[in-house]
């Protein structure tokens, strides 16, 4: 531990300016408030009938198309390619929620291997990632988009409604 400490505090003395330039900021993320997620949860019950825990859309009433990938399937640059259509990151942020109540407004969409979903402000769209490996999208804009993103690996996609 003092070995890394020592490493550090030289790395800080000696990092020049050119280098504090090319510094990449991080992504915006904030812990939303009790009443934040507790308002936050009751539209997303609203919305998309998810109550904050495992969502199954097949069977819990919903009654839009969902596309599922298996999330192995999904790459990082698939990721990225998503963000950047749904124009989620520093400015534009959307809100991640999970079945262990860490709910927060971020700058990037969250793909994890948790129950939670990540929607934009106005719940025009959600990605669900389920502990099952599978990631669900919902909304049409992002599921045409989906679409087109994997015109290569449709055999990648689940379709349902």
């Amino acid at each position: 531990m003092n070995e890394g400490r020592a490493k550090f505090i030289d790395f800080v003395k000696n990092i020049t300016d050119e280098q504090l330039e090319s510094v990449v900021e991080l992504p915006y993320g904030r812990k939303l408030s009790n009443e934040e997620s507790k308002m936050i949860r009751e539209k997303l019950l609203q919305v998309w009938n998810f109550d904050g825990d495992y969502w199954n859309p097949l069977t819990d009433n919903y009654k839009g198309e969902i596309l599922v990938v298996i999330s192995e399937f999904i790459t990082d640059k698939d990721i990225e390619k998503i963000q950047s259509f749904l124009n989620v990151d520093n400015i534009n942020h959307c809100y991640a929620v999970d079945e262990n109540k860490n709910d927060y407004e971020c700058g990037y969409i969250s793909v994890t291997s948790c129950e939670e979903v990540c929607v934009d402000k106005r719940l025009d769209w959600l990605i669900y990632s389920s502990h099952e490996g599978t990631v669900s999208f919902a909304g049409t804009p992002l599921i045409a988009f989906v679409k087109e993103l994997f015109i290569d690996r449709k055999e990648q996609l689940w379709h349902g409604w």
